[in-house]
């Protein structure tokens, strides 16, 4: 994260940056939490003591976000749809989670995930009940998981390519139109697994260039399909001089069964 705006964020808001993350509970307020890292209140020996230094960066989804949520709303069963090489996953291991499934459209991916899973469970000789990861578009992820199961989604999608600034209006507007198909994709198959209260974590990103913001238009959508979003200022992770911002979103599923 970008530390001169984190330094600017804890001096308005007169409250230190969360570090204390197993007093998360219900009870939190994710709203009352600063979450503005700076690299001395979260280096990176603690950011990736789990990960075997997979996520070095503040940029990234860093594993201590998937505690904070995964500490508050305790789920019986975590999904990662964009798994990817299984961070998430891994750190709801760590956390004691016995239920999980990762899915990603990268076969490599997959492959990635349970080698680092099973490196992981044998290493630091940890217990899953269960855990399943498969090969798959997310617009088929409902053909492998069953109707109203899921009590949580933590999630980093696709953000699209990488951005040096110098792009062209219409490389960005074409990678948003891409994105905002991706993601409405996603929370229509979300809509079918998750059970009625189950909550979806999710990073959205935004694009800075040349001088100009581009954010995906799809909450109202969302809203449509049965959502409730229960951020309404979003969490934002960049670093400095970064292309793509990280939003952190949280929803809920409202729809009846």
């Amino acid at each position: 994260y970008d530390n001169v705006v984190a330094e600017k964020i804890g001096r308005i808001c007169r409250q230190s940056p969360l570090t204390d993350f197993a007093g998360v509970s219900s009870k939190t307020r994710l709203s009352e939490l600063n979450l503005n890292w700076r690299e001395r209140d979260l280096p990176e020996i603690k950011r990736t003591k789990h990960v075997h230094r997979l996520h070095p960066y503040m940029g990234k989804f860093i594993p201590q976000l998937v505690e904070i949520f995964l500490r508050k709303y305790r789920p019986t069963l975590v999904y990662d749809p964009f798994c990817g090489s299984g961070t998430i996953l891994m750190e709801a291991i760590d956390l004691g989670y016995q239920n999980l499934i990762g899915s990603d459209v990268s076969e490599k991916a997959v492959s990635d995930t349970k080698a680092n899973l099973e490196w992981f469970i044998k290493s630091y000789e940890l217990q899953v009940a269960s855990y399943k990861i498969f090969q798959s578009d997310i617009e088929q992820i409902s053909k492998q998981v069953k109707p109203a199961t899921v009590d949580a989604i933590i999630t980093e999608p696709y953000l699209g390519p990488p951005m040096r600034g110098s792009e062209t209006e219409k490389i960005v507007l074409s990678t948003i139109a891409e994105l905002q198909k991706l993601y409405l994709s996603a929370f229509e198959q979300f809509q079918k697994i998750l059970k009625t209260g189950g909550k979806i974590v999710i990073v959205v990103p935004s694009w800075h260039i040349n001088g100009r913001e581009y954010h995906l238009k799809i909450e109202e959508k969302i809203s449509k399909l049965g959502f409730k979003q229960l951020t309404k200022n979003n969490l934002t992770y960049k670093r400095p001089d970064q292309k793509v911002w990280r939003h952190i979103q949280v929803w809920m599923s409202s729809r009846t069964q």
